[in-house]
C-alpha cells in the first residue's frame, strides 16, 4: 500500500512542467501560451497528457474526482439497437467497443483516451467502479470479453446500474478524449411492470450521469428513425434547452441512400426535404446534425487471426469506404447545383478530431484550477504516504514488501487447504493445538446430522421465499440415513462436512425416482427424442417438468446455500487461524487491509457458489434425457467393429479391401475370390456373387451400393440390427431397470 501511495504522488511529477509555467507567468499568459501550441502539442501538453494518464490509472478516488471535474465527457446516449457501439468504436478509431443487441449495456462504459509516446505500444487499464471484478492491467484483445462478462453479472437477475466500468487505453495515434456509452433507454408499457420499471431505472441513470456540467450530450438515433418517435430528443432537450451542450449524430446515414443519389430520378427538393423531415426535433441554435455511415459488425473486428493493429488498420479502412459513399452523394448533388446543410458534417473522422480538440482545449482553458488542485491533492498524499509508513513499521520485518505480502498470501493458503484436508493439524505457527481446535470448534465440531439440523435453522432465520417445510424434512431424513463412522462423530475438518454435504445432495436428487415410480404417464410420448414413443422416456420427461416445476425451485436454492453455508465457516476458521498467529498481529489491525481480504473471501465464496448453482441444474438437465442414450452410443460404436458396415460410400483398389477376399493367381484386380472355397459374397445380408467375381461389377449393384461387400460361409448379422432394437418405439412400462442403468 505504501508503494502505492508513493507511486501516485511520484505520479504527478508531469505537472512540475505546468506548475513552473504557472508560477513564472500570469494565468492568461500560460493558457494562451498553451493555445499558442495547439491542442496536445509542445512540452505542456505531453506532461498534460501524462499526468492525466498517471491519475486515471492510480487508486485515488480524489485524484480522479478532481480530473473528471475538469475533463469534458462525451455522453453517447440514445435508444436500444442505435449503433451507439459502433460510432464510439469509430471515434476512439479502436475495434472493441462492447456491441450487444437490445439490451446488451447494463452499465455505462467510460473509455478514457490518452495520447502515448510515439512508437509506444497501445496498452489498457480496466476499473469497475462497482467492485463486482477486480480492476487492473488487462490486453487490447480481451477487453470486449471482459466487458462482456461483466456486463453479464448485470443480467440475472435483470438490471442496470450507474456506475460504469472505466477503460483506460493510452496509445501512440490516440487522440486524448473521454467518452461515456451509456445503455438504451427503452419506454415501459403499462402492461408489463418489469418494463416499467427498466425505464424508470434507466432514465435515473441518465439523469445522474448528465447532471455534471462538464458532461456534453451526445444524442444518436438511426437516420431512419421518424423524430416524432425519437427516444432521445426530447431528454436532451429537457436537459439542454438551449442546445449549447448537445451534439446530435444521426447513425446508419447510408442505409437505402442509393435511393436519394443524384441519379435516381428524384428532385433535388424532394431529397432535400427528405433529410429535414428526418432530422431531429433540436431546440433553437442547435449545432448542424452529423449525418455518420456508422460500420457493421463484421468478422475482422474479433478475428483473433488479425494482429490488433491489422483490426485497426481494417476499422479505419470501413470507415474511409463509408465516408467516400455519403461524399459520393454530395459531389453527385453538388454537381447538379443541389446542396445540403449537413455536407461538411458527414466525416466522423472530422467528429473525432472535432471531440479531441474540444476535450484539449477546455483541459487547458481550465488548466491553473487544475492544477492548484492536483497540488492540493498531493500535499494530502503525502501526509498518506506518513501515515502507511507508520504503519509499514508495524509489520513484520521481511526482505521486501512483496516477499511479506507473498509470505501472507502463502501462509493463508497452506491453513485453507489443510483445513479442508485435514491430514494433519493446521499449521498456524505460533497456536497450540488446543488455541487452534478452539478456533475450528467455534463453527464446526458436529455429526452429519448435527450439520443438517445448524443448516436448516439457519435457512429458516433468512424467510427466504423459496422456504419449503416439506423439502427440509427431505434433506434431515437424508442426513439421519448416514451411519458411516465420520458421519456420526463431531468433528471440525472442512472436508469431512464437505462429503456429508455431498451425500445429502445425492440422496435428495436421487429422490427424484419417486416421481417416475407414483404414476405412469404416456400423454408426453410424442417428445422424447430420437427412440421415438417410449414409456420410460416419457415418464422420466414428466418427473423432470414436475421436479423442476416444483421442488428443484425451492430445493435448489437451499442446496446452493448449503454451499454458501459450509464455505463461509470455512473461510472464517482460516480468517481466525491465520489473524491469531502472532507474526500476523500488525494484519489484524490493518482496517484496510482486512476490507480487502473480506472483498476477496466474499467474491471467493460467490463464484463457488455460483459455480454449483450451474453445475446442479446442468446436471438435472441432463438426468433425464432420452433414456435410452446411452445405449444408442454404446451401439454406435460397436458397429465399427461389424463385418457388415453401413457406408455412404467407400472405395475399392485391390481385392484385399474386401474382409476374406484375394486376387486371383492369372487375372489382375478387379478379378477377385474369397479366399476359402466354402464361402461366398455378401453385400449386407444378401448373396450377391459366388467364389469369384469382378468387384468394380460388384460395386455397382444396388444391394453394394450403401453396404461394403465380405466373404462368408453365411450371412453376418447386420451392423443396424442391434440399433433398430434400442430404437423400436413400442412403448414399454418396465422402466425401473432402464432408470437404474442411467
Amino acid at each position: 500500500m505504501l508503494c502505492i501511495a508513493r507511486a501516485l504522488v511520484l505520479g504527478v511529477a508531469p505537472l512540475a512542467v505546468l506548475a513552473r509555467r504557472n508560477a513564472e507567468v500570469s494565468v492568461h499568459n500560460a493558457v494562451a501560451e498553451l493555445e499558442s501550441e495547439g491542442p496536445f502539442e509542445g512540452e505542456a501538453a505531453t506532461a498534460l497528457s501524462a499526468a492525466l494518464e498517471v491519475v486515471g490509472k492510480s487508486d485515488s478516488e480524489e485524484l480522479r474526482r478532481v480530473v473528471a471535474s475538469f475533463e469534458p465527457q462525451y455522453m453517447l446516449a440514445g435508444g436500444t439497437s442505435q449503433a451507439k457501439d459502433s460510432l464510439m468504436m469509430m471515434l476512439m478509431g479502436l475495434p472493441f467497443a462492447f456491441q450487444a443487441g437490445g439490451i446488451g449495456t447494463r452499465i455505462p462504459c467510460l473509455y478514457r483516451l490518452f495520447k502515448g509516446e510515439p512508437g509506444s505500444e497501445l496498452t489498457t487499464v480496466m476499473r469497475y467502479t462497482d467492485g463486482l471484478t477486480p480492476d487492473g492491467p488487462v490486453s487490447p484483445e480481451s477487453v470486449v470479453t471482459k466487458i462482456e462478462q461483466h456486463m453479464g453479472k448485470y443480467a440475472s437477475p435483470s438490471r442496470f446500474g450507474e456506475k460504469p466500468i472505466e477503460i483506460l487505453v493510452t496509445g501512440p495515434d490516440l487522440n486524448g478524449a473521454v467518452y461515456k456509452n451509456m445503455m438504451g433507454r427503452v419506454v415501459g408499457r403499462a402492461s408489463d411492470p418489469e418494463s416499467m420499471k427498466n425505464s424508470k431505472d434507466i432514465d435515473d441513470i441518465y439523469d445522474y450521469h448528465v447532471a455534471d456540467d462538464n458532461v456534453i450530450l451526445m444524442a444518436v438515433e438511426k437516420a431512419q428513425t421518424n423524430p416524432q418517435n425519437s427516444m432521445i430528443a426530447p431528454f436532451a432537450s429537457k436537459i439542454d434547452p438551449t442546445g449549447k451542450r448537445t451534439l446530435w449524430v444521426k447513425t446508419w446515414a447510408d442505409f437505402g441512400i442509393s435511393e436519394q443519389f443524384a441519379d435516381s430520378g428524384r428532385r433535388c427538393e424532394d431529397v432535400q426535404d427528405h433529410f429535414k423531415q428526418m432530422d431531429f426535433v433540436k431546440p433553437p441554435g442547435s449545432p448542424e446534425t452529423f449525418w455518420i455511415a456508422t460500420v457493421e459488425a463484421e468478422r475482422y473486428l474479433q478475428d483473433q487471426s488479425l494482429t490488433l493493429q491489422q483490426r485497426m488498420d481494417k476499422l479505419e479502412e470501413a470507415i474511409a469506404k463509408k465516408e467516400a459513399k455519403m461524399q459520393k452523394f454530395i459531389d453527385g448533388w453538388k454537381a447538379k447545383g443541389c446542396y445540403f446543410d449537413f455536407e461538411d458534417n458527414i466525416r466522423v473522422t472530422k467528429l473525432r478530431k472535432y471531440l479531441s480538440d474540444v476535450h484539449s482545449r477546455q483541459v487547458t482553458e481550465r488548466l491553473p484550477a487544475l492544477v492548484a488542485a492536483l497540488a492540493r491533492a498531493k500535499k494530502g498524499m503525502e501526509l498518506d504516504v506518513k501515515g502507511l509508513q507508520a504503519k509499514l513499521d508495524m509489520l513484520p520485518k521481511g526482505d521486501s514488501p512483496s516477499a511479506e505480502l507473498r509470505e501472507f498470501t502463502g501462509m493463508y493458503k497452506t491453513i485453507f487447504d489443510e483445513q479442508f484436508v485435514g491430514e494433519r493439524t493446521v499449521p498456524a505457527l505460533g497456536l497450540s493445538t488446543e488455541e487452534i481446535k478452539a478456533i475450528q470448534d467455534k463453527e464446526f465440531k458436529m455429526t452429519a446430522k448435527e450439520m443438517a439440523t445448524a443448516l436448516l435453522e439457519d435457512w429458516k432465520k433468512l424467510n427466504h421465499e423459496q422456504y419449503d417445510a416439506a423439502f427440509d424434512r427431505k434433506m434431515e431424513e437424508s442426513a439421519n440415513m448416514l451411519l458411516y463412522p465420520s458421519a456420526l462423530g463431531q468433528l471440525s475438518t472442512t472436508g469431512h462436512f464437505w462429503n456429508h454435504l455431498t451425500n445429502i445432495y445425492m440422496l435428495v436428487v436421487r429422490s427424484l425416482k419417486e416421481l417416475i415410480d407414483k404414476t405412469t404417464l404416456s400423454w408426453n410420448l410424442a417428445a422424447t427424442g430420437i427412440t421415438g414413443g417410449n414409456l420410460c422416456n416419457a415418464a422420466a420427461r414428466e418427473a423432470r417438468e414436475t421436479f423442476l416445476s416444483g421442488a428443484s425451485t425451492k430445493g435448489v436454492a437451499l442446496l446452493e446455500y448449503g454451499i454458501r453455508w459450509l464455505l463461509t465457516k470455512h473461510v472464517k476458521v482460516t480468517h481466525e487461524l491465520v489473524m491469531a498467529m502472532p507474526r500476523h498481529e500488525a494484519y489484524a489491525k490493518d482496517v484496510s487491509m482486512l476490507a480487502e481480504l473480506d472483498v476477496v473471501e466474499k467474491s471467493f465464496i460467490d463464484d463457488w457458489t455460483a459455480g454449483f448453482r450451474d453445475d446442479y441444474r446442468e446436471q438435472l438437465r441432463k438426468a433425464t434425457l432420452n433414456i435410452q442414450q446411452a445405449k444408442i452410443l454404446k451401439t454406435l460404436h460397436g458397429m465399427e467393429n461389424l463385418t457388415t458396415k453401413s457406408t455412404l460410400a467407400y472405395d475399392l483398389t485391390k481385392c484385399e479391401d474386401i474382409p476374406g477376399a484375394e486376387k486371383r493367381d492369372s487375372d489382375p484386380f478387379p478379378a477377385c475370390k474369397c479366399k476359402s472355397v466354402k464361402e461366398k459374397l455378401f453385400c449386407g445380408v444378401e448373396h450377391v456373387a459366388d467364389r469369384k467375381f469382378d468387384a468394380m461389377e460388384i460395386k455397382e449393384l444396388t444391394q453394394c451400393r450403401y453396404s461394403e461387400p465380405y466373404c462368408a460361409q453365411n450371412p453376418s448379422k447386420h451392423d443396424l440390427r442391434d440399433l433398430a432394437v434400442i430404437l423400436n418405439p413400442q412403448p414399454t412400462i418396465e422402466c425401473d431397470k432402464l432408470y437404474e442403468e442411467l
